[in-house]
This record gives structure tokens, C-alpha cells and sequence, in this order.
């Protein structure tokens, strides 16, 4: 909305003109002294006649000065976050020195200790070691970069509790993965190590192009999990064209304010590099082209033989990697919890906040369905020995009814989140998209949001089974996450649909038959 308030200082054909406006938008409201209407009127070709006039009520000067707060609040949250952001990149370079320092010193100490080693044996009279059969101890972890071709440090380690992921792209054909206890496996599948390493390490290599910068994606404006899926197409697209990628949370929030990781190096990214030229071969960053997009290749030819669901399980390994901050949030939360005691943990994600309003359920096939339905499918794997359950949900009578309901499990539920309080005020009465994006109110913090959210992620992707909807695009996420970390699947239930990955199109499939947008 536009205020425009004449004065004495205004040329006539600024009058003319900015009058003119408001007749063609009406969102432009005037104020005009009456002896500037013939002005007015020459300048749109007509002559004199009375109009009324428009007066500025108090209640738009009263609009007009929250407007201006709004923008002023807004400047402040932008520039909190750039310093934020610069403070974690501070600590971050500061660690690294610190884990170069210790690099060093462990290798100072090596070698003093492999002198004294030598020295001891001589006065002995015998003959020092040879070097090759005692290699230097490898170095300590160090933070995870953008390059990086491994997994990062909350990764599933060897030996957990999983299995061989079936051939043919099973998991979007079946509602259910539970295969007898003895087949499962000790480690990640060795046969499916050189294609994950092959795929990571190419991702690495496309995120150091530093010669030219890229436009990040903004991720649609959607509900968390669809944001996040809505990077899958174009990410697959700019692997298959060899380009770089970078992308950002909706309202351009950095991947880093959100506890993510960049897909490329700093001095690849338009927004830190302003002097780099453009990339000339670049992916389309706007997410309405990919918005109901069609493609026609979902997995690059050079893996196209893994299938759909391997290839967005390694897409979310890399797009997903948590920064430094995620990571220690994910840790401390394990810690809490006595996580690596509690093996094995089954994993619960019950979603209810807008899925329970009536219109919801014909849009997204979803229902909104109590704890009790989810411990039936609790109950289908039972071979497995779960004892502990973390459980993932949005709706905080369900997180204080588990364990009065189910006692004979040990629960991991987590402090209250922004989500869960937001729908015990009755948020569930709107969609997400209506409370985030159009309402022009400020409604949420989107970043918390979406760290909150993440954190549920990480956390379900290191469970050793699941229980979920498919319809859900939070399951779908943790679920490849998992298998993606560690190299096999691990048990899980959909109570609701097949799992599948085509953004925005209606290729999903309930169990009733319905479909839905993936």
C-alpha cells in the first residue's frame, strides 16, 4: 500500500503524475489540494470537472506506521542472522586451526616417540623398526566441510541394526520391509560401497567449481519437508548437466541459519562471491519452473541401474549434511536420551497439525489418525526386540499420552517444539503454507521451524526401524536418509502409502488407491 501526501514542494507534474497513479492502481491512496485537479486532469486528457477527494483516514496512517515497523523488525532479524552467521563461521575457522594445531602436535609426538622407540633398542642392541610397519595415527576429526566426500560424524556406524535393500526399487511397490532377524547383516552392504563413494565423491568435485558462481534455488514455499523435497529435481538435473548447485530455505534463508551445510564451497555461491562472473551453464533456480515439472530423467544415467530410491538416498546424504551447530545439537540430544544404550530404538513420526483439518485429507491423502494406530504397526515388529521408541510429532497430547498408554516401552521424546505449541493454540485450523507465507503476519519463526524439523530427521534416520505415512514428505525424507547413511535398509511400516519421489506430481498411491502429490 502506497501513501502519497502532497506538500508545497512538489512540482506540478509530480502532482500530475503520481495522481494519475493512483487511478490506475488502486492501492495508491492521494490526498490532493483541490487547486492541483486541473493539473491533474490535463495530465489524463481530461478537462476540469469536480471529483471528490480521497481523504488518508487515521487507521491507514496507523497502518502506515506498523508497515514501517514490520520492515524496520525485519532489517533487525536480517542483520541478527548476518551476524550470527559470521560468528559461527568464526568459531568454525577457529576450530579448524585448533584441529591443525592438534594434527601437528599428534605428529610431533609420534615421531618423538618413535625416536625414543629407536634410541631404547639401540642401547639394547637391537635394530630400530622399520617405518612402514608403524604408520603415523591418523589425525583427529576435523569439521565438516562442503567437500567432504564422507558421511558426516552422526552418520550410522558399521554393524547396526539393518539389511540388504531388495533390488528393483521395491520400497515404492510394498508398505511394509520386514525381513526375518537372521538376514540381517553385519555391515553395509561392500557391494554398494563403490557406487556410494563414486556419487559423493563427484558431488564433492561439482561443489569445488570456484571459477564462476552460481545462483542459489530457493526452496517453494511450502510446509518443511516439501521445501526440502522441492531441491530433488533440479539437484538430479544439475548432476546430470555437471554444473554446480547451491540452494537456500524459502524467504532466502541460508542453508546455515537453518543447521545445513551449503552444496558448494563459498566461492562458488553468488551471495558470498561478488566479483566471480556467473556460471554460463547453470540449473533454473526458480522453484516454479520445477514446480509440476515433468522430467524425464529421475536418476542419472550412470545409476540408473540402483534405482530411484538409492539415488535420493544419496541425495539427501549430501544436500542434508548438518553444520557444526546441528551436529552438536543432534549429540546433545543423544546424550539425553542414553541414545547407543537404548538400542535397538524403533522410530514413530505421527503428523497431525494441518493434516487434521477436513480439506487436507482429499489434497494430500493424509488422516489424521491417533498414537494407537501407529503402535499396531509397533506390533508387527516385535522380532526385532524394540525396546525404546523415539518418537517424532507436532501434536504435544500425543507426546504426554505415549507413555502413559504404553509403558512397557522406554520413550524418547524430546522438550516441546515450536510446532507442538503452536498447534495446542489451534493450529491445526491452518495450513502451514497460510501461517508461514500468506498471512503477512508473523506468524512462526521459519527458521526454528525448519531446525526443529531437521533435528526430527537426523534423529528418525538413526533408528533401527520405522513407523510411519508415506504420505508424509518428513517420513519419506528420514527414511532414505537412513539408508543413505548407512549403506543398508533398516525394518519400516507405512500405515498409509508407498513411498515415492516426483515433486509436486500425483504419482503417490495410498493404500486405498488414492493418489497424491509427491
Amino acid at each position: 500500500v502506497m501513501f502519497i501526501v502532497y506538500d508545497s514542494e512538489d512540482t506540478s507534474i509530480q502532482r500530475a503524475g503520481e495522481a494519475y497513479l493512483s487511478e490506475i492502481d488502486p492501492y495508491v491512496v492521494t490526498r490532493m489540494h483541490v487547486k492541483y485537479y486541473t493539473e491533474y486532469n490535463q495530465a489524463i486528457g481530461q478537462w476540469p470537472k469536480h471529483q471528490p477527494l480521497q481523504p488518508i483516514t487515521d487507521e491507514m496512517m496507523r497502518e502506515m506506521l506498523r508497515n514501517q515497523s514490520r520492515v524496520k523488525e525485519a532489517k533487525e532479524r536480517l542483520d541478527q542472522q548476518k551476524r550470527q552467521q559470521e560468528e559461527r563461521q568464526k568459531q568454525q575457522r577457529s576450530q579448524e586451526k585448533h584441529n591443525e594445531k592438534q594434527e601437528k602436535k599428534a605428529g610431533r609426538n609420534a615421531q618423538e616417540k618413535k625416536k625414543d622407540s629407536n634410541k631404547k633398542q639401540q642401547s639394547q642392541g637391537q635394530s630400530p623398526a622399520p617405518s612402514a610397519s608403524a604408520p603415523p595415527p591418523p589425525p583427529p576429526p576435523g569439521p565438516f566441510t562442503a567437500t567432504s566426500s564422507v558421511v558426516p560424524a552422526l552418520a550410522a556406524q558399521p554393524g547396526k541394526f539393518c539389511f540388504a535393500l531388495p533390488a528393483g526399487d521395491i520400497f515404492m511397490k510394498v508398505l511394509s520391509f520386514i525381513p526375518a532377524v537372521g538376514e540381517a547383516l553385519g555391515a553395509p552392504e561392500t557391494q554398494r560401497e563403490p557406487q556410494r563413494q563414486s556419487v559423493r565423491q563427484a558431488f564433492a568435485r561439482l561443489a569445488k567449481g570456484c571459477s564462476c558462481t552460481v545462483k542459489p534455488f530457493e526452496q517453494c514455499p511450502h510446509g518443511v519437508g516439501s521445501s526440502l523435497s522441492s531441491m530433488l529435481k533440479p539437484f538430479t538435473q544439475a548432476f546430470i548437466d555437471d554444473v554446480a548447485w547451491d540452494q537456500e530455505a524459502p524467504l532466502h534463508i541460508s542453508a546455515d541459519a537453518v543447521g545445513l551445510l551449503n552444496p558448494v564451497d563459498n566461492c562458488a555461491r553468488s551471495s558470498e562471491n561478488w566479483v566471480a562472473t556467473p556460471c554460463k551453464a547453470q540449473v533454473r533456480a526458480n522453484c516454479h519452473f520445477w514446480h509440476w515439472k515433468t522430467v524425464e530423467e529421475r536418476v542419472p544415467p550412470a545409476y540408473q541401474d540402483q534405482g530411484l530410491f538409492w539415488w535420493t538416498a544419496q541425495q539427501w546424504t549430501w544436500l542434508l549434511r548438518p553444520n557444526m551447530e546441528m551436529i552438536a545439537k543432534v549429540e546433545q540430544v543423544k546424550a539425553s536420551f542414553e541414545w547407543e544404550a537404548r538400542r535397538p530404538i524403533l522410530g514413530i513420526h505421527v503428523r497431525h497439525g494441518d493434516s487434521c483439518m477436513g480439506s487436507e485429507g482429499g489434497r494430500t491423502g493424509r488422516k489424521c489418525e491417533d498414537l494407537e494406530v501407529y503402535m499396531k504397526g509397533a506390533e508387527q515388529m516385535e522380532q526385532y526386540g524394540f525396546k525404546s521408541i523415539f518418537l517424532a510429532t507436532d501434536d504435544l497430547t500425543v507426546a504426554h499420552a505415549a507413555r502413559d498408554k504404553y509403558p512397557q516401552f522406554y520413550w524418547l521424546i524430546g522438550n516441546p517444539t515450536a510446532s507442538q505449541n503452536r498447534n495446542t493454540d489451534g493450529g491445526w485450523n491452518h495450513r502451514f503454507e497460510q501461517m508461514a507465507f500468506e498471512s503477512g503476519e508473523k506468524n512462526m519463526d521459519l527458521q526454528t521451524e525448519f531446525r526443529e524439523v531437521l533435528l526430527d530427521i537426523h534423529l528418525l534416520a538413526d533408528t533401527d526401524g520405522f513407523v510411519g505415512k508415506f504420505t508424509s514428505n518428513v517420513d519419506r525424507i528420514a527414511y532414505a536418509l537412513n539408508y543413505g547413511q548407512r549403506g543398508c535398509a533398516v525394518p519400516f511400516i507405512s500405515l498409509d502409502a508407498y513411498w515415492c519421489n516426483d515433486y509436486a506430481m500425483e504419482i503417490g498411491k495410498t493404500v486405498q488407491g488414492a493418489k497424491f502429490a509427491c
